[in-house]
């Protein structure tokens, strides 16, 4: 679409920075318009130097195959700087994973050529104006139908063209055209009509007058850089005269113009198609107007003009300006009307000269090119504009996939690779860099990261003590490469896990506060993993940090217990065991007297209690029963592959059949187990939802089973991870810990203060009684995580209840001086809080109606707590008991904080 405005001062050859009124003084469209124009560029031009072309890792576009069918997966997509989103038509049955004319931003109408033989997709992103004729909520229905402001939208289409046409190159496939344009105000007086031989002399009335002239490609035939047949049109109104089909004004039929008459989908056909044909959906160009117009929108314009070529020479097919009809005249006849071609085009239009270079150049669909008249400051023989290129529309491209007639997918280049999933800057890989070890350094093969390449390169230099360990390496085992190294009196152990499985018949233990200890693994998914088979994993040294380790248990374990007197980093580990149903027992104790990491792990405390309450919903009904024994399975590794199993079954049954086991599995919920807490019964709802899909994807079933499993290893809250005491610094952060994280020690299963007992205790904490509780002076910090509750020692509060039935003081030491949860993810929304200072910000509680005969989510005690941006999801609108001397509140939502 096109916009009534006054003009387009946007010049970024003036490198302005910004738009400033000035008091007293008016401010024009022109001048807001700028204001937005500078804005964008100066963020696209940065965008295009830090990203310039390609998809993210997250969120970005890609294309798939789905079934043996070429599929596109929806997302951000940059290309040349500009940022666009390629999303699924309304109508398409996956919004996330559709087919290339399923597209919102690119509608196909029956008869336009779909992809075939093998081909390359690439993405167009470009920018169009939109104004309320095709987006009615433009428009304030307060203002009676009054035209506002008008938007701009960015296009994201993804075209395709044939194998050996390479859609990045500018000389095949231009983002804009390149052709220059000359504009001169002609003399009122003109010389003979070559169209009326009669007429020696033909006067313009009227002034120069005051208008944005626009010149506008229509159409182009041919490639664009050697067209064979163009189609150019003007317009003295900047072609923004536009109406409805049988809703414009009576007037707007008058008068000596061309009409364009078109769909709102030919508004979407700008560009370059590089595909070997495409049906005509441009708009009609008619004079007079039509008896009986069709399609949807109707524009009008001063004239147009329609040439061919052939060979070197261009004709005049036809055109008018203004009522007159153009026709091949004398190069220095000032005849309106009057056309030379050469290798420029020049007409004589109603009020000015038009120049345009055709030779050599480039011409694209949606070119145009504005010029503005200003009576007050142009005369007769002013120029206008002097070889001017166009000002819009630019198109951006990058190349996403080729697919082989024969093969399908074409394995994309290393360069394609990363390109296609580029990650965000704080989680660059070396894969992510084309960093491979080669034969000649084969001590950096382990390396995931750059940052780990380079650790290893210094180590290997300075004759460090990093070992391999496993298949292939220095040592075969952990324990093996421990002894050894201790007994040649090395005490930095550096044991760097290649791929694979480690055994631990007996545990892992070391009690030496001599030793620095650092085990990583290889990296990636399950590369290094570690079976502990039987005994407990006991460590008790200076410093420890595990890295990269997917740790798993076979049987239940006493305990996992960490210790570092001057520093424990735990980071990027998956570790999982399975604990005794109903005791007090935690898979991981931590504890430091100096500073603690537990950064971007999944920890998993499992009880077979939430597990077995699965399998008997599943075992209920015959439909469902063959998912039953899935959730017998506690090891994780041993889930995930019978997981997808049941997900390739599920996916490949017929449509018929998965809605019956989608209704077995509603009654059964609704029934039987209609008790169920949202935590269970949120991801049942979710998998019965896919069952009625019309075409489920393999990976969402898939999805759908771990979800399952994380909560009813949430609904079983086992102790996943202890802190058993406040005097480190620790920092727990972007993990996800399945279970219960305790303080000071192990809860009491059902050792939790009542409602009752917790109103008694806001009269017995006074200042005195909070100042008789010893504080570490360290701050725990939690941060972006998703936990499954948050505990205190048992015989914490038993000293709680004893002060209230005997006024006994507590004496507890070692208490967080400050306890920070920022922006984590509670999954059932149980809290027992102990600190002298609290501070909670953007925490979200799930399932805070967990317990139904109770309405309040738990406690905190300390002295003071600020509670900013929290938010509780349940059925109700839950309170947290505030115990604190002193606290602070500010837009928490769904979730009161009774003091």
């Amino acid at each position: 679409m096109k916009t009534q405005i006054s003009r387009h001062s946007y010049r970024p050859e003036k490198r302005y920075s910004g738009v400033y009124e000035q008091q007293g003084r008016m401010i024009t469209d022109a001048d807001w318009n700028e204001m937005s124009e500078i804005s964008k560029a100066r963020l696209d031009s940065r965008v295009g130097d830090l990203i310039g072309s390609g998809a993210p890792r997250i969120g970005g576009v890609a294309i798939v195959e789905d079934g043996g069918a070429v599929r596109i997966r929806g997302g951000r997509l940059y290309a040349g700087g500009l940022a666009g989103e390629v999303t699924a038509a309304v109508s398409a049955p996956d919004p996330d994973l559709f087919a290339f004319d399923q597209q919102a931003d690119f509608p196909l109408t029956q008869n336009w050529l779909r992809p075939s033989g093998s081909y390359v997709l690439y993405g167009d992103v470009w920018e169009r104006t939109v104004t309320a004729l095709e987006d009615p909520e433009l428009i304030d229905p307060g203002l009676h139908g009054a035209d506002t402001c008008t938007r701009t939208q960015t296009m994201a289409q993804i075209k395709w063209c044939p194998v050996g046409v390479d859609p990045e190159d500018p000389a095949q496939n231009p983002p804009r055209g390149n052709a220059e344009l000359s504009l001169d105000l002609r003399s009122r007086q003109a010389g003979s009509d070559p169209c009326d031989p009669c007429a020696e002399e033909v006067t313009i009335e009227g002034g120069i007058g005051n208008y944005l002239f626009r010149v506008e490609v229509h159409e182009i035939e041919g490639p664009p850089s050697d067209p064979t047949g163009l189609t150019l049109k003007w317009s003295s109104e900047n072609g923004a005269e536009v109406y409805l089909i049988r809703e414009e004004p009576p007037e707007f039929r008058q008068g000596d113009f061309v009409w364009e008459l078109f769909y709102r989908s030919s508004e979407l056909r700008q560009g370059v198609f590089l595909q070997p044909t495409i049906p005509d959906e441009r708009g009609l160009l008619l004079t007079p107007y039509p008896d009986v117009p069709t399609r949807e929108l109707v524009r009008r314009w001063d004239g147009f003009i329609e040439l061919e070529r052939d060979g070197e020479s261009w004709s005049l097919v036809r055109g008018s300006d203004r009522g007159v009809t153009l026709a091949i005249g004398d190069a220095a006849s000032t005849a309106p009307g009057r056309v030379s071609l050469g290798q420029d085009l020049a007409i004589n239009l109603q009020s000015l000269s038009l120049r345009l270079g055709l030779e050599g150049r480039a011409f694209v669909v949606g070119d145009y090119w504005l010029a503005t008249v200003r009576e007050s400051a142009q005369q007769e023989g002013d120029v206008v504009l002097a070889q001017a290129l166009p000002v819009g529309i630019e198109h951006h491209y990058m190349a996403l996939a080729q697919i082989d007639e024969t093969t399908g997918l074409v394995e994309p280049s290393d360069v394609a690779r990363r390109r296609l999933a580029f990650p965000p800057l704080t989680d660059l890989g070396a894969s992510d860099v084309s960093f491979e070890a080669s034969q000649l350094c084969p001590q950096l093969s382990t390396a995931e990261t750059v940052k780990q390449a380079l650790e290893l390169l210094c180590q290997v230099q300075a004759g460090g003590c990093r070992v391999t360990v496993g298949p292939g390496g220095t040592f075969e085992t952990i324990d093996q490469a421990i002894s050894v190294l201790l007994a040649e009196g090395n005490t930095d152990l550096c044991l760097c896990l290649t791929p694979g499985l480690q055994q631990l018949p007996n545990g892992l233990q070391l009690d030496n506060p001599d030793v620095r200890l650092d085990i990583e693994g290889a990296g990636g998914h399950g590369s290094s993993r570690i079976l502990v088979e039987d005994g407990a994993i006991d460590l008790n040294v200076s410093s420890l940090r595990l890295a990269a380790l997917d740790l798993r248990t076979a049987a239940p374990l006493p305990t996992i217990s960490l210790q570092g007197f001057e520093s424990l980093t735990v980071e990027d580990c998956s570790i999982s065991g399975e604990l005794e149903t109903q005791t007090s027992q935690a898979l991981i104790s931590v504890r430091s007297s100096g500073e603690v990491l537990l950064r971007a792990n999944q920890i998993e405390g499992i009880e077979r209690s939430g597990l077995n309450l699965l399998r008997e919903i599943f075992d209920n009904s015959p439909s469902t029963r063959q998912l039953a024994p899935l959730f017998d399975i506690v090891d994780r590794w041993a889930f995930e592959i019978e997981a997808r199993s049941q997900a390739i079954d599920l996916a490949g049954k017929p449509l018929a059949e998965r809605q019956a086991i989608a209704e077995d599995l509603r009654q059964t919920r609704q029934g039987r187990f209609s008790g169920l807490t949202d935590l269970l019964d949120r991801p049942l709802i979710k998998l019965e939802s896919l069952l009625r899909a019309t075409a489920p994807q393999l990976t969402a079933f898939r999805n759908a089973l771990e979800c399952l499993r994380a909560a009813s290893i949430h609904e079983a809250n086992a102790i996943a991870l202890e802190l058993p005491d406040g005097w480190m610094a620790c920092r727990i952060e972007d993990s996800e810990i399945r279970g219960r994280v305790s303080l000071y020690g192990l809860p009491d299963r059902e050792a939790d203060l009542s409602q009752s007992e917790i109103i008694a205790l806001r009269t017995a904490l006074t200042n005195s009684m909070l100042a008789s509780l010893g504080s570490s002076n360290q701050t725990l910090h939690i941060s972006r995580n998703r936990l499954g509750a948050l505990a205190i020692d048992g015989g914490i509060v038993a000293q709680l209840r004893a002060l209230l039935s005997s006024g006994a003081v507590p004496t507890i030491d070692g208490i967080f001086g400050h306890l920070n949860l920022e922006s984590n993810t509670i999954a059932n929304g149980r809290l027992q809080l102990l600190a002298y200072r609290h501070s909670m910000t953007g925490n979200t509680f799930h399932d805070v109606d967990f317990l139904p005969q109770r309405n309040w989510l738990g406690w905190v005690i300390g002295r003071t707590a600020v509670y900013v941006g929290n938010q509780g999801v349940g059925s109700s609108t839950d309170a947290l008991e505030d115990l604190t001397l002193e606290n602070s509140q500010a837009a928490n939502l769904d979730l009161v904080i009774r003091s």
